[in-house]
């Protein structure tokens, strides 16, 4: 169950509704919430860590599930909107109330659901490649590619999550062809 990734200088954990979210938490300023991908992990960030902590606290997330963090839900279904919670959950741990965020992919996702949970809360915010819903395309390229019986974990997602949790990972992926209402923003 547990990532095989090593936890970072400044890496901490806090137990949100049971839960265990990994973050790291550097600099000083104004905070910067970072969120990766749907099967990465916080590291995606590390490249630009030392240069966005030069004026920033940077809060940068495993998402649950994901790394080092605990499993939010063990179906075959990921829900955007229940990770945003966590987040949300763990902000409020911070006693943060003011954060900028950036979110790639379903990191964007979850940026959306929270400047829309809590507006107030959302400075600023950056989306890299997420999206409003899942499109006839974006079903079509992941029921191409992702199947998981034909493509299971690569060796990196296993070494970033850990076997079963890149297994799960690779099967809640696939089941996004089929989800409808996660997510979903007009």
């Amino acid at each position: 169950i547990r990532a095989q990734s090593p936890i970072g200088p400044n890496g901490k954990f806090a137990t949100i509704r049971d839960v265990k979210l990994y973050y790291e938490d550097t600099g000083k300023g104004i905070p910067l919430l970072l969120l990766h991908g749907f099967g990465g992990t916080g590291s995606v960030w590390e490249p630009f860590k030392s240069e966005l902590a030069k004026d920033q606290r940077l809060i940068i997330v495993d998402l649950p599930g994901h790394g080092r963090s605990d499993w939010m839900d063990t179906t075959d279904v990921y829900l955007h909107k229940r990770a945003a919670e966590y987040i949300l959950g763990l902000l409020d741990a911070l006693h943060i109330d003011s954060v900028n965020i950036m979110g790639i992919s379903s990191g964007g996702f979850i940026t959306l659901y929270i400047s829309t949970l809590r507006p107030q809360l959302a400075r600023k915010i950056v989306i890299i490649g997420g999206q409003t819903y899942y499109s006839t395309t974006t079903r079509n390229v992941i029921t191409a590619v992702a199947d998981p019986d034909k493509n299971g974990p690569n060796e990196s997602r296993i070494k970033a999550h850990g076997k079963q949790k890149a297994t799960l990972l690779a099967r809640q992926f696939w089941n996004f062809r089929k989800l409808y209402g996660d997510p979903l923003f007009t």
